[in-house]
């Protein structure tokens, strides 16, 4: 409908309308909750050159595996400041999907310049100065490498793999992405066109070397481990505690532009799989990519992102032809183009006014006032706390640890590394009887003791962080005085 020539007016439409996709969804203001906590740990990598995570918190004593993961934002702000880190954020929102589409276009013409837009939307959660943004692009640089590998193997082409591997570990915590890549590209139709007669035992060898690369990590061989559970969360805890976190399913988050972009681009690639699919391989990496994408809102972007790649490549190899459809009777090449711009440009409109369901914020720049810590610092800066605090939200915990540079007071844990732990429930329970002003020792439904008083106690806790938003706890803390 949308397809035939590939002139140089239709490049240039192209990516003029990618360029305003990318303005109106990546050139917002810094929101990320944990962006404070992301710059603590980039700070503290470059001041005592050790894992940030037993420095930072009181109540961890095991370095996490992408201890780097704050370090590349924390140099940004240093030298180019709040406008570096702004100008990076949406540079590599666009470079991502401009790599996307050029690596496909001279195949899928306006079929990948469509998947990447709706790429683009769905994933907007990931445009920001954290580390879920290097998830993107590594999954991203990953993929590539090794569908260049899988052409002509050699030992070159193998080590740039693993030193992608190796770094995607200690910068980001979703490495294990990483290695279902290398595992299935190489077998995908077409992604070997020039060497046929690729052995069996090769990509296994490069496998087997991948998972040593990402294991070279504080970690160590528990890094696998470790970004398994942070993309099945679900595996490890009962559901209804993990919709009070950020690895809820993403189905629960309500009619938001990412579901219904996530939505659309699994109901396309079933019903490509079930019509036109070559083999089983491509089916198997849909579904690696689809079930945390749908069960875990946290790693939605970077699962989204392998979603897009892989129906590129499946359509680039093996087409979809609409003119059974008979589409062309209806609306001819160049309306369609024309319709598919102005629908972009209206959703483009909605998202730089904030009024896109999902998106509330708008077009603008610098951080999100929710995340200004100029009025804490005043209140908190010139105490001389020690002992330790709890925040209620990551956001808390980040602004405390960058405020308080010398830990003389640090949060216990942040609800990440409680996942990893196995203490979630520890924590997310002292958030709920602080909400309900359970103050003194009270019998919980398992039979255990609660009450925040005693718990907080016990951990010389001297500040208590709760976001101003949370009027529930707030009433509850003013009731129990």
């Amino acid at each position: 409908m949308i397809e035939h020539d590939y002139s140089t007016i239709d490049r240039i439409l192209r990516r003029g309308l990618l360029f305003v996709v990318t303005v109106c969804f990546a050139l917002t203001p810094i929101a990320a909750p944990d962006f404070w906590w992301q710059l603590s740990r980039g700070r503290a990598v470059l001041s005592e050159l050790t894992p940030p995570g037993p420095l930072l918190t009181a109540g961890t004593s095991v370095a996490e595996a992408d201890w780097l993961g704050g370090l590349p934002f924390y140099l940004t702000l240093q030298f180019a400041g709040v406008t570096g880190l702004m100008l990076s954020k949406f540079l590599a929102a666009g470079l991502l999907a401009y790599c996307i589409m050029r690596h496909f276009e001279a195949r899928l013409y306006w079929t990948v310049f469509s998947i990447v837009v709706l790429t683009l939307i769905t994933a907007n959660s990931a445009w920001q100065p954290v580390p879920r943004l290097l998830d993107c692009w590594f999954l991203l640089l990953t993929w590539l490498l090794t569908e260049r590998w899988a052409n002509a193997p050699d030992t070159k082409k193998m080590l740039l793999v693993l030193l992608t591997l190796l770094t995607w570990a200690n910068l980001g915590p979703l490495c294990l992405l990483g290695i279902v890549v290398v595992a299935c590209v190489p077998w995908l139709p077409g992604i070997r066109p020039e060497n046929p007669t690729l052995s069996f035992k090769q990509p296994c060898l490069l496998v087997l070397s991948s998972l040593l690369a990402i294991m070279l990590t504080p970690r160590g061989w528990f890094t696998p481990y470790d970004s398994f559970i942070q993309l099945f969360p679900a595996l490890f805890y009962d559901q209804s505690l993990l919709a009070l976190t950020v690895w809820r399913p993403t189905f629960e988050t309500g009619l938001t532009v990412e579901l219904i972009g996530l939505g659309i681009l699994t109901v396309g690639m079933v019903i490509y799989l079930l019509a036109s699919s070559r083999g089983w391989i491509e089916s198997i990496l849909f579904v690696l990519f689809a079930i945390p994408a749908w069960t875990n809102q946290d790693c939605l972007a970077p699962c989204v992102v392998g979603i897009c790649l892989l129906a590129c490549q499946c359509l680039a190899t093996s087409p979809v032809s609409f003119q059974k459809l008979k589409l062309n009777r209806y609306i001819s090449p160049s309306l369609g183009r024309y319709l598919l711009a102005i629908g972009i440009v209206v959703i483009c409109w909605k998202s730089a006014s904030g009024t896109l369901a999902g998106q509330p914020q708008r077009l603008g720049w610098g951080i999100t006032p929710e995340l200004d810590i100029t009025l804490l610092a005043q209140a908190i800066g010139p105490i001389d706390y020690e002992g330790t605090a709890h925040g209620m939200d990551i956001a808390a915990t980040g602004m405390l640890t960058w405020i308080k540079a010398d830990r003389k007071i640090r949060p216990v844990r942040t609800l990440r590394q409680a996942l990893l732990q196995g203490k979630l429930y520890e924590e997310l329970s002292l958030n709920a009887e602080l909400s309900n002003g359970w103050e003194f020792q009270h019998p919980r439904a398992d039979n255990s003791w609660g009450g925040w008083w005693i718990r907080l106690k016990s951990r010389n806790c001297q500040l208590l962080l709760v976001p101003n938003g949370d009027a529930q706890t707030i009433r509850a803390l003013v009731n129990s005085r």
